[in-house]
């Protein structure tokens, strides 16, 4: 909780009268670099400067280029042993973005120190420091592959796919409110053939 927030009545007396200045979006990226530079790098204050960041980036309708910040040891990074420490852009890491993805890769690849619902809230952040390309998501290839005999297409499976389509489409119709199910473009996904 910021100070802001908890004092919110005496706004006038911090700024006004002891002179506080408020904070500003440069003010709180210079301490990010600050935070991330002094050694020991400490996760849990680098994790507070980057919320701190992440919720000023929105007010500001061209916010300073990140080139610089992301140089110093910023993002909290979680190792495959489970050690979490503080890297640049260049280490390699990934962002976990999906339950499944982060199950499956977390005893194999370093990923960033936040949780998923976490890493929704920080997408300002992560898209100004360009991170936006490390995504679990979009970065793992999911293949499907089927152990045995080739697979041939049944026409009976088709022919059944069909004909459960057709409730199926009267549901749906129901409720979108599509009034008329014998217009053309509904009656060649309600054949039957």
């Amino acid at each position: 909780m910021s100070i802001s927030e908890a004092y919110e009545d005496l706004e006038d007396l911090f700024l006004l009268v002891l002179g506080v200045k408020q904070a500003n979006l440069l003010m709180t990226i210079d301490e990010l670099k600050q935070t991330g530079s002094r050694q020991p790098v400490s996760v849990p204050e680098v994790k507070e400067s980057i919320w701190t960041v992440n919720s000023l980036l929105p007010t500001e309708m061209s916010p300073p280029a990140s080139s610089e910040i992301v140089k110093s040891a910023i993002f909290p990074i979680r190792y495959p042993d489970g050690g979490v420490t503080c890297g640049t852009e260049t280490t390699e890491f990934f962002i976990p973005d999906r339950e499944y993805l982060k199950e499956c890769f977390a005893d194999k690849v370093k990923l960033l120190d936040f949780t998923l619902e976490e890493v929704g809230r920080l997408r300002p952040f992560l898209h100004w420091t360009g991170l936006q390309g490390r995504y679990l998501s979009s970065c793992a290839e999911e293949v499907t592959s089927f152990p045995g005999d080739v697979v041939t297409p049944e026409s009976n499976l088709s022919l059944e796919i069909r004909q459960r389509a057709h409730p199926f489409l009267r549901l749906v119709s129901i409720d979108f409110g599509i009034k008329n199910m014998n217009l053309p473009q509904y009656q060649d996904r309600l054949s039957i053939q």
